[in-house]
């Protein structure tokens, strides 16, 4: 199974001094002793994931603690496009490190870049859900707990598509509010057509710019181009002693003596060549010279129209040959404001009609919401009372938003209610449940979307600290058995499950299992982890159900495993 936690290394971290996990798909459980360091394990990844750090968190006489998180998320899915919304290359592995200093401060990575905790936090919620005591838990925030209502064997095309009209029906009323505003400035329109007449004065000019530069090049070397030219002229062929009248006199010479001397032949062509490129040179250089401008005034011209063109790109902020552009714009602009009634009518009838088709989308999900949460209701109700909470009750509460508090996920606001104790009215989950109860309903809940067609809901690693407190017999197997079903994948909606657990019942349905221990010398006390299989697994199990090695104790564990294979 891809999208998981695939190892934990934790060093220096409170009791940990150097610890290595590695984690498979499915259901693993994390057993031990009470203090051997179960609950700090997924602190240490809390801390991976970008929640808070302590100086406190460092081992005692450690400079700093140090945890690394390794996941396999896959090239699809939420944390890939999370990646690459933040310009950040992977090759499917991430490697979460973040450090903790002794004497305060914290450093973060994802695969070997700098990272701040926030993003580290942002991608953590991707990736783990962490229910336990003292966590911040998804399914408090009313965000989380639509999205959870809507995966619950919800249309997730109507919800983009409900996304989609409410992003098109609010930049429809940013146009309308434009228009609006510029209605209320009428002055606008004599300032845009001050700026198209003064652009379009110099328009012409606007094609011509490089040949402007050219010809201004060239006009201001005039005078040092006219006596190169006179120069080079004299010396080829104007004065007496030319060098044309000189090559064509020993050119001459030289191919009378050919007939005498054979082998002044040769030379004699080299002469030819030479004398005939030279002509072609003078002939070059009068050319050029007739065709020179002397003339200051033209230079002048080339000055005014050049220095127009410049002072026009310094006032609109653009270069010089952004401004046929920017004249084609403000004449789009101005005839827009021509026609301001027009367009501002036009503009109200495209917000209204993109408001109308948001209503009818997100009235038709919020529908469809109505008769899952039903659904849902019952579901959890029974699979919480499952779970060692008889007389508790729930229900999920949906009404809808006035008009300013719409967003792009609808019109609705959820409320889930819960009340753990028979008579007690139920009221917001957030403000009634404790630690343990939060992590038996977040486990109802994803087993009631599970039963409902939908997915299990939030990210792919799930981890449960202590979900099985304070509950026995039946319902410790019920939180054993729906902790499987969160992890096993069936139609692609199983996730990987860690457990923190002290139940015999629920660590005999592990596809893993780990334990826990604590070993002290007279200097220093340290964790230790080992994966348990075989006799190892039933010993432990053993101590779980309270006889460690006892006959009685390890034949209740036979029990266990055997009624799980």
């Amino acid at each position: 199974m891809l999208r998981m936690l695939t190892a934990l290394a934790i060093r220096d971290f409170a009791i940990i001094d150097d610890l290595e996990l590695d984690f498979a798909p499915g259901l693993t459980v994390l057993s031990g002793e009470t203090g051997a360091g179960k609950s700090i394990i997924v602190d240490a990844l809390g801390l991976a994931l970008g929640q808070r750090a302590s100086s406190s968190q460092v081992r005692d006489g450690a400079e700093r603690a140090e945890i690394t998180a390794l996941f396999q998320p896959g090239d699809n899915g939420p944390a890939a496009a999370w990646c690459a919304a933040q310009d950040l290359a992977w090759d499917g592995t991430l490697i979460l490190r973040r450090t903790v200093q002794a004497d305060g401060g914290s450093r973060a990575w994802l695969n070997g870049t700098p990272v701040t905790a926030q993003q580290l936090a942002e991608l953590g919620s991707l990736l783990v859900d962490l229910h336990g005591q003292h966590g911040q838990y998804r399914l408090l925030q009313a965000r989380g707990q639509l999205d959870w209502l809507d995966n619950a064997g919800g249309d997730p095309e109507l919800r983009l598509k409900v996304a989609a009209a409410f992003r098109d029906w609010r930049a429809a009323e940013e146009r309308l509010a434009a228009t609006l505003a510029t209605a209320e400035h009428p002055d606008e329109m004599e300032y845009l057509g001050f700026q198209v007449d003064e652009l379009a004065a110099a328009e012409a000019d606007f094609d011509a710019y490089d040949a402007l530069v050219a010809d201004h090049r060239r006009l201001s070397h005039s005078d040092e181009l006219g006596d190169f030219c006179r120069a080079a002229l004299a010396a080829l062929d104007d004065d007496d002693n030319a060098v044309l009248a000189r090559l064509n006199e020993q050119t001459s010479r030289c191919t009378r003596l050919v007939p005498e001397v054979p082998e002044l032949k040769e030379l004699a062509a080299i002469f030819e060549e030479a004398r005939i490129n030279l002509a072609e040179a003078a002939r070059w250089l009068r050319h050029f010279a007739d065709a020179l401008e002397l003339d200051p005034d033209v230079l002048a011209a080339l000055d005014r129209r050049l220095a127009r063109l410049h002072d026009l790109a310094r006032k609109h902020r653009i270069e010089v040959r952004e401004l046929k552009a920017r004249l084609e714009e403000l004449r789009r602009r101005r005839a827009v404001l021509a026609d301001l009634d027009q367009a501002i009518a036009r503009c109200r009838h495209e917000a209204e009609a993109a408001r109308r088709t948001y209503i009818e989308r997100a009235t038709k999900l919020g529908a469809e919401r109505r008769t899952r949460a039903e659904h849902l209701t019952a579901a959890g109700r029974t699979l919480i009372r499952e779970l060692g909470m008889p007389g508790a009750e729930w229900r999920i509460d949906l009404e809808s938003e006035q008009e300013p508090q719409w967003q792009a996920h609808g019109t609705d606001k959820i409320t889930i209610r819960f009340s753990a104790n028979p008579g007690t009215a139920p009221d917001l989950l957030r403000k009634i449940a404790s630690g343990g109860e939060l992590s038996r309903v977040a486990l109802a809940m994803m087993v009631a979307a599970m039963q409902q067609g939908g997915g299990a809901g939030g990210a792919p690693t799930q981890i449960f600290d202590e979900v099985d407190a304070g509950v026995g017999g039946a319902a410790a197997h019920a939180v054993g058995r729906l902790l499987k079903t969160v992890s096993t994948r069936k139609a692609g909606a199983g996730r990987q499950v860690l457990c923190v657990t002290h139940l015999a019942q629920v660590a005999s349905l592990a596809d893993c299992h780990i334990r826990i221990s604590k070993r002290s010398d007279k200097r220093r006390t340290w964790t230790e982890v080992r994966p348990l299989n075989g006799e190892e697994r039933l010993q432990e199990l053993a101590r779980m159900l309270g006889g460690k090695d006892t006959p009685a104790a390890l034949a209740h564990a036979r029990e266990l495993l055997a009624a799980v294979s």
